[in-house]
């Protein structure tokens, strides 16, 4: 990996797991909006947010070995990456964000927190169906059309 790759990792990483739930946080308690407290659920969160961490770093890592790439756009993966994580979902990255924000949600009860979540997914669906896929379908070729029949954008259900 390329030092310039890892630096555009680490900052990634501290704005979207980091920087990002933290300002949502503050906005909630600035305006003084609701912070729910889930109980029971609280724990969920904690499992969700740690999931959603592991899910990315083996996405990540299953894209380093298979890919012959990383995940960010300074190193794209040369090969198609459809192994480990990637039968299951073609986005486990992005189901790994979201994972964190609902897991953050859960565990903290910031209402502004639901919003991040809920912003999250719909700006990461508009941006996959008009930007990534086309790239991807551009870059791989019927390979890539083939492996978008057969596994989803999200999850198996």
């Amino acid at each position: 990996m390329k030092f310039k790759s890892f630096l555009f990792g680490l900052f990634a990483i501290l704005l979207l797991w980091v920087l990002l739930p933290l300002s949502f946080a503050y906005i909630n308690t600035a305006l003084n909006l609701p912070q729910i407290d889930f109980g029971v659920l609280k724990s969920l969160g904690y499992v969700l947010t740690v999931g959603g961490v592991l899910l990315a770093l083996i996405a990540s890592l299953t894209f380093k070995l298979h890919g012959r790439g990383t995940p960010m756009l300074t190193e794209p993966p040369k090969k198609l990456v459809i192994k480990g994580v990637y039968k299951f979902t073609r986005n486990p990255i992005y189901v790994a964000h979201a994972l964190i924000y609902l897991g953050l949600f859960l565990s903290l009860g910031h209402i502004m927190l639901l919003g991040l979540f809920l912003i999250g997914a719909v700006g990461l669906h508009i941006y996959l169906i008009r930007v990534e896929e086309p790239i991807l379908k551009a870059r791989y070729g019927e390979d890539y059309v083939r492996y978008t029949q057969q596994v989803s954008r999200w999850f198996i259900l």
